[in-house]
């Protein structure tokens, strides 16, 4: 495996709020660490508006994540960030055609789909990285916030549960609470 010189250059399939807005102008901001060297994205006004901002030429646009791993080896990494529900095709699909992946969490919807998405990147030596950007969010930097500054004698009740997979035993591992 050769190592790529930055910027690592990224397929980025799925151009919506996190593909477009957290991961692009994370990228944006970090243009010496990342650069979307292509896109995917179904809807063309988004494609067209993130293909702008990073200088994504017209070959390097695709409105599907099959056109975009259909047209070879385009970038380092795969950053899949479709719809929750579209996560298992181009993942495994990314990582049949060479690609380490990082995939926007949900995983998947299904434990089955969990289970070939890890028996995949094992199979083929790729990385799976699943994403859970949420927590810099400015939504949970203020929940942080806030449970820093709380004081005796506020009411404040916040309640926020996650549950995670711990695929090694494919079974919840703990489900966490935030009360603040």
């Amino acid at each position: 495996m050769t190592i790529p010189t930055k910027p690592f250059q990224v397929l980025l399939i799925g151009a919506g709020n996190r593909g477009a807005e957290v991961y692009g102008e994370w990228i944006r901001a970090n243009p010496g660490q990342l650069r979307i060297a292509a896109v995917a994205e179904p809807i063309e006004s988004r494609r067209i508006t993130v293909a702008g901002q990073h200088q994504i030429p017209a070959e390097r646009q695709f409105s599907t994540w099959e056109d975009a791993l259909a047209a070879g080896r385009l970038a380092d990494v795969a950053v899949i960030a479709t719809q929750d529900q579209n996560h298992t095709a181009p993942t495994l699909a990314a990582m049949q055609a060479g690609y380490d992946v990082l995939l926007e969490k949900p995983m998947a919807h299904r434990l089955e789909d969990c289970v070939a998405l890890v028996q995949a990147a094992e199979r083929s030596g790729r990385v799976l990285q699943i994403a859970h950007v949420l927590r810099y969010t400015e939504f949970f930097q203020q929940l942080f916030r806030s449970a820093l500054s709380y004081s005796p004698g506020k009411v404040l009740l916040k309640t926020h549960r996650c549950f995670q997979v711990d695929i090694r035993i494919i079974g919840p591992v703990y489900q966490c609470y935030i009360l603040i």
